[in-house]
């Protein structure tokens, strides 16, 4: 039989999952670019906020992002709409170009221009 793990294990699990990032070659450069050219830049990620955002900050990526939305905080996860929706709702822009990059967590870079 197994045995249930507790939430102290959980939380201490969840705590070292947001340490754990592999940025891959060549992403920041390009992100840095995108934004010296005047594009915003925004993530939509499934996951729970706390990892998802404890990585982009690990990772040196979030002061590149205006907008982060973790499925865990609209309760929907892609590829459902309603996430979509609420991204461009509350990020104030509409999607002129969206680019995916489908990695190990299947996150989507969303990545849109001035409107």
């Amino acid at each position: 039989m197994g045995q249930t793990v507790g939430p102290e294990v959980d939380q201490e699990y969840l705590g070292y999952l947001g340490t754990q990032h592999e940025l891959m070659p060549g992403a920041m450069a390009m992100l840095k670019q995108a934004q010296r050219l005047g594009y915003q830049l925004g993530i939509i990620t499934n996951g729970v906020a706390k990892v998802q955002k404890s990585r982009l900050s690990e990772s040196g990526l979030a002061p590149l992002f205006s907008s982060v939305l973790v499925s865990e905080t609209v309760g929907v996860e892609k590829p459902d709409p309603v996430i979509f929706e609420r991204f461009f709702a509350t990020s104030g822009v509409t999607p002129t170009v969206t680019v995916a990059n489908h990695q190990e967590l299947t996150d989507l870079l969303t990545q849109w221009a001035h409107a």
